[in-house]
């Protein structure tokens, strides 16, 4: 048996977009993304963080925009046009509210659902962003995923919970301020090894070293948009071909790895990890970095 997808990941070099630009043509430039994708045979596209925002002055209006809504109609579009799935990124105005959302937009150009961002920076709160507060796995025609943005992949948790939800792919787009590529890679292909999942990053690139790629349960990088140009990653995974290994933990035959995982958990004795606080102030967490030497 064999569940084969075909996923592409789009990254942006920042540096190279007009400046300032506007809303619409960061979306046009998507949307030809998607077309390339489409020419891969790409059954799945992810868009980065800020894919819409990217360059804009910061009093534009067109910054924030509703769900569904003309970042929505354009991408949508083009999911039927080509029959994939889109995982789209937008800054969501709700209201007087706004939040930093991903979607999933299905073959037919239908909203599967919609993730806000539940691990917001502290400078994105100050600037009113509302962090969401639940973690939803998607159900879509070649497996179940779901999503983390940005800063999310730096709380284990988040991963851990949507891989015990049933999530097979978890997508990851990011405009991170990570400037060392060695700490991202590691958080992205820690959340694939750690939950028995792939990992999707795609990577608004600007002043740091990340990239867009796909990371594999068993650590690999099975595709990397490893350059500082924009364009796509594209490689085909198996989500029928379970990740094992011989001898481990004791287990003499070949084991699924994500079973194991799930098998050896104690999460009886884990009550700790919700309970422990750390009473902590942002004026004293930005004075203990500042503290720190260089």
């Amino acid at each position: 048996m064999s569940r084969r997808v075909t996923i592409a990941s789009l990254q942006i070099n920042m540096a190279a977009l007009p400046s300032p630009t506007t809303a619409e043509a960061n979306r046009q430039l998507c949307a030809a993304a998607i077309d390339e994708a489409a020419g891969y045979g790409a059954d799945v596209i992810c868009l980065p963080e800020c894919c819409t925002t990217a360059n804009l002055p910061p009093d534009d209006p067109e910054r924030l925009e509703p769900l569904p809504g003309p970042s929505f109609a354009l991408w949508a579009e083009r999911a039927r046009r080509h029959r994939l799935v889109v995982v789209g990124w937008q800054y969501e105005l709700d209201g007087e509210r706004y939040h930093n959302t991903g979607f999933v937009i299905d073959r037919d150009g239908q909203l599967v659902g919609r993730y806000r961002k539940v691990h917001s920076t502290p400078n994105a709160i100050a600037n009113g962003e509302v962090p969401g507060d639940e973690f939803p796995v998607f159900e879509t025609d070649f497996g179940r995923v779901g999503m983390m943005i940005c800063y999310d992949a730096y709380f284990p948790e988040q991963a851990r919970i949507l891989a015990l939800k049933g999530a097979e792919i978890i997508f990851y787009p990011t405009m991170s301020d990570a400037r060392h590529e060695p700490i991202w890679e590691l958080v992205a292909r820690s959340r694939a090894v750690d939950n028995g999942v792939y990992v999707v990053s795609a990577v608004m690139r600007n002043s740091y070293m990340a990239y867009s790629g796909i990371f594999a349960p068993s650590g690999h990088v099975v595709a990397a948009r490893q350059t500082w140009a924009g364009g796509l990653a594209v490689g085909t995974i198996d989500l029928d071909e379970r990740f094992r290994s011989e001898g481990h933990s004791g287990i003499a035959q070949p084991a699924d790895l994500q079973a194991l995982y799930w098998y050896s958990r104690r999460p009886e004795v884990y009550g700790e990890l919700c309970a422990l606080r750390h009473d902590l102030d942002l004026e004293a967490v930005q004075g203990s970095r500042a503290e720190q030497p260089r």
